[in-house]
């Protein structure tokens, strides 16, 4: 007690006198010192005392020492000197804090062969679901000129926290790394915090050591989440979402959940909204780039890189205006794609395309040279929706003169490739885009795709009955909705059903764009049950999203779907696409049997120049083992739909189809069997729970057996 009032005595008579002399500069003397505390862990050392800058204290203030003057000629900034040596004793101001000894003091300096600790933790902070865990990676550092053991140790949790390792052995200058795990609390409430000090001491001279301090925080995901409708909010197995009560960006790594931006009435501003919201992917390998619109006119952009959201700026407006409202985005590859809005004046809003720099938020106009038709009848012009890959966009563009235009963006140049009446909005991948465009009154699918040497809108359907919608493609495979008036299918490029069972047929459109979603060879869509349906590359299913009980907003990236539900969001797992060797396989293929013979038909890859089809009468028929199995066979420079003759009746066969562009022949589709013959029932039984059926193959009559609870029925 006596020990801790005779230091207390001196700062309060400090104080008072500093209040007469100089009250601003002494009374800045405790927070700096708390400030260096903070920052190098000396709070209980022989550092935490005033004659670390003032040298004759306590019988004077003044003179300040070289560390003082180096920290007031820096912006007092600690960081800015740690380099320095500002006592001249061949030892820098770091490492003498990390040894404790003075910086500003020649005489206190560490021996020759003394430890120096470090600890460092990026970030310092993390956050995850209740149950979940959160692991952080520290580096302990060595800087002095003599090995030691450096032990480990934890203070202050309460949350079940793990070291890696209880000590490290490093030489002179050596480093290692150690992981520290810490379990987010199983009944943690949303927002709830623990902090854990790590200790790093020395045991050669327990007087040296540092700290690091580490806060995790728990986050409940749940039903006020969300994410954006008209773009996808996952990319790369990771997932973009936003608390809507609290306007709060989070980011799922895949593995944990972290805060991106809260809002800020100073610097972040307004609301989250579910319109301009997306995450895409990035320009390196794991990278991603998300982009969202706070209230109406700010938007902004930020790279999972460890840097800080970036508010969106621009010099290149129209009319000269500096503020605009953000009204779409998409992201791919790196790139960002941006529809501002901005006004004229009191009569006519005009939405031009803008590139965003994720590194920056600068926005540059790529739509600036598209002339705009101004006046008192025009309320809105420009683009509604924007679609981006590989740096390349396309839009629909309404110049104030009918009809509206096509605009494609080639990563330099903005030109117009169509123009018309156009439903839904266009979609576009590796540089080819497809789009819905009214013909006779009649919804047609159209394909433009700008690899060719002279590219031109080509029609892909020539329907005389019904409409089509929610055009898609992922570059290689085209998909759209075809609806009757009564049922809805999803079609595939050259008119193959996907969904030839009625179950899996899709639900009524709803607020999400696009309803049917086409990327990497994979499909996601709501059946007319509410059913998450899933194509893989091979089969459709029927996603498990218990224990919630309904699903909303699906986005479909790179074989996961994250999906929203009545109890939270979910990220499902798919099967990674096989999509490594082109071209791509088709996605369907069909063998509709007949008398000794198979019709087969199957989608049309863009950029295929021929497809090759083999079979066999044995399953796991492949382009390289066909020649191996029983009756394998090829038919090459196929067309689709393409019917094979000569096939034994009741025989069982498989039959793949592959794409060959240019030399190269791509994988094989998936796996089609198919038992030619007649098959017709004889009968129409009612009433009846079948145990078994069995058929002879061999039996000329080509009768089936099926037993039930009263009766035997067949069919030939």
């Amino acid at each position: 007690m006596s020990r801790s009032m005779t230091i207390r005595t001196p700062l309060f008579f400090l104080f008072i006198v500093g209040v007469v002399l100089n009250p601003v500069a002494v009374l800045a003397v405790p927070q700096y010192l708390t400030d260096f505390d903070t920052r190098y862990g000396t709070s209980g050392t022989r550092l935490n005392a005033c004659n670390l800058c003032h040298p004759n204290f306590p019988s004077s203030t003044t003179p300040h020492n070289n560390y003082a003057n180096d920290f007031q000629s820096h912006s007092h900034s600690f960081s800015a000197i740690e380099t320095l040596d500002s006592d001249g004793d061949g030892w820098t101001n770091k490492s003498e804090i990390d040894a404790r000894f003075f910086p500003g003091n020649a005489s206190d300096e560490p021996a020759a062969n003394v430890t120096v600790v470090t600890l460092s933790s990026n970030p310092t902070s993390g956050t995850n679901a209740p149950g979940l865990t959160v692991v952080y990676t520290l580096q302990v550092s060595n800087t002095g000129q003599a090995a030691d053991v450096f032990d480990l140790t934890l203070n202050g949790n309460l949350w079940s926290t793990i070291l890696s390792v209880s000590n490290v052995s490093l030489a002179a200058s050596a480093n290692t790394n150690l992981t520290v795990t810490v379990t987010v609390l199983s009944n943690a409430q949303d927002g709830a915090s623990d902090t854990v000090v790590v200790t790093a001491r020395s045991r050669g001279n327990n007087t040296i050591w540092t700290s690091a301090t580490l806060t995790t925080r728990a986050r409940r995901l749940g039903s006020g989440d969300s994410w954006g409708k008209r773009n996808s909010s996952t990319s790369r197995g990771k997932v973009l979402l936003f608390d809507a009560a609290s306007s709060t960006v989070f980011f799922y790594d895949g593995t944990n959940v972290a805060q991106v931006q809260q809002k800020d009435a100073v610097n972040s501003p307004g609301n989250i909204d579910n319109v301009v919201f997306t995450l895409g992917s990035g320009s390196s390998p794991g990278q991603v780039v998300g982009a969202w619109r706070r209230g109406t006119d700010d938007g902004w952009v930020w790279v999972n890189d460890g840097s800080q959201p970036k508010k969106v700026t621009s010099t290149t407006l129209r009319f000269g205006l500096t503020t605009f409202n953000p009204e779409g985005v998409a992201i791919a590859d790196g790139c960002v794609l941006m529809i501002l809005q901005q006004s004229s004046g009191n009569t006519t809003l005009v939405k031009d395309v803008f590139q965003v720099n994720p590194a920056d938020g600068v926005a540059t106009n790529v739509a600036s040279g598209i002339n705009v038709t101004t006046g008192p009848t025009i309320a809105t012009a420009g683009a509604g929706r924007v679609r981006t890959s590989n740096c390349k966009a396309a839009f629909f563009f309404d110049d104030g003169a009918n009809p509206t235009k096509l605009v494609f963006y080639n990563g330099t140049t903005t030109s117009v490739i169509d123009s018309g009446v156009f439903a839904d909005q266009p979609s576009l991948s590796q540089g080819r885009i497809v789009y819905v465009k009214t013909v006779s009154g009649i919804s047609q699918v159209f394909l433009y795709d700008s690899t060719t040497a002279s590219p031109a809108p080509v029609q892909l359907t020539t329907d005389t009955a019904g409409q089509n919608s929610s055009p898609q493609t992922d570059g290689r495979h085209v998909s759209w909705l075809h609806t009757d008036g009564t049922t809805r299918n999803i079609i595939l490029n050259g008119g193959v059903l996907l969904t030839s069972d009625p179950s899996t047929r899709p639900g009524p459109p709803g607020q999400q764009e696009p309803a049917v979603q086409l990327q990497r060879g994979q499909l996601v869509w709501l059946d007319a049950a509410g059913a998450l349906r899933y194509y893989d590359g091979s089969d459709i299913s029927v996603v498990d999203i218990a224990p919630a009980t309904s699903v909303n907003t699906p986005w479909l990236a790179d074989g996961d779907i994250a999906y929203l539900t009545d109890i939270g969001p979910f990220v499902f797992t798919g099967v990674p696409p096989s999509d490594g060797v082109q071209p791509s396989p088709p996605i369907r293929v069909t063998a509709t049997p007949g008398d000794g013979r198979v019709t087969v038909a199957w989608d049309q890859i863009l950029g295929a120049a021929s497809y090759n089809l083999y079979y066999a009468e044995q399953s796991g028929v492949t382009k390289d083992n066909y020649s191996t199995l029983t009756g394998g066979a090829t038919i090459a420079n196929a067309t689709s739909p393409f019917t094979l003759t000569g096939l034994s009746n009741n025989k069982h066969y498989s039959l793949i189809v592959t794409a060959v562009e240019g030399s190269v022949e791509g994988p094989g589709s998936p796996e089609v069997p198919t038992i030619p013959g007649i098959w017709t029932s004889t009968s129409s039984p009612s009433n009846y729970s079948f145990f078994a059926v069995a058929a002879d193959p061999t039996n000329s009559s080509l009768v089936a057996y099926a037993a039930g609870k009263e009766n035997i029925n067949w069919w030939k």
